[in-house]
C-alpha cells in the first residue's frame, strides 16, 4: 500500500494600527500565499538544513500586484522600472517575537515604530527569511496584498503591529 502525505500550509497576517497613545485605529486579517520559496523554506527547516536561515522579517510596501506561487520579493524591489513614474517602496522591520504554537502554528510579529515608513502607504506585507537568494538579501516566505478599501497611508505619529500566523494541516 502507497502511503502519500500531503502537508497544508496556510498563512494569515493581522495588521493593527494605534495611534502615539496606543489607541486602535483599525485591525484588518488578511490570509496570504506561501509561496514557492516559502514552501522551500519550511521543507528545509524540517530537514533541518542550516543553510536556510530563519524567520527574521517581515516587509511593509506599497506595492498592489497579487501574489503567485513564484513570487521571490515584494512588488517594489521585483518589478520596479528605471523610467517609471511611480516607484514602488518598501521598508524592511525585524521580528520582534516569536513563538510555536501547539499543535500547529508558527506566530510572528513585528512592530512598524512611530517615524518609520511615515507617509508611505502600507498595501503589501511580506514575511522573509535571512537566506540570500538570487541576489535579494532575504527569501520571501508569504505575501499578501490588501484589498484597495484597506490600504493606508502610515502617519508618523503611528504605530503599527503586524502578527503573522503559518498553520500547517
Amino acid at each position: 500500500m502507497k502511503q502519500i502525505l500531503k502537508l497544508n500550509i496556510r498563512g494569515e497576517v493581522t495588521i493593527s494600527r494605534y495611534s502615539h497613545d496606543h489607541v486602535l485605529i483599525d485591525t484588518i486579517h488578511k490570509p496570504n500565499m506561501v509561496v514557492d520559496s516559502g514552501l522551500q523554506f519550511i521543507s528545509s527547516r524540517l530537514l533541518s538544513v542550516p543553510e536556510v536561515g530563519e524567520i527574521d522579517k517581515i516587509a511593509v510596501g506599497n506595492g498592489s500586484s497579487p501574489s503567485e506561487a513564484a513570487t521571490i520579493d515584494m512588488e517594489a524591489s521585483a518589478g520596479e522600472l528605471a523610467n517609471s513614474a511611480f516607484v514602488h517602496t518598501y521598508e524592511f522591520v525585524s521580528i520582534r517575537y516569536k513563538q510555536v504554537i501547539p499543535p500547529n502554528r508558527i506566530l510572528v510579529e513585528a512592530i512598524i515604530p512611530e517615524g518609520i515608513y511615515s507617509g508611505e502607504t502600507i498595501a503589501e506585507i511580506g514575511l522573509f527569511s535571512s537566506k540570500t537568494t538570487l541576489g535579494v538579501p532575504s527569501e520571501l516566505i508569504a505575501r499578501t496584498v490588501l484589498d484597495s478599501q484597506y490600504r493606508f497611508v502610515k502617519q508618523d505619529t503611528e504605530y503599527v503591529s503586524i502578527i503573522w500566523n503559518i498553520i500547517f494541516g
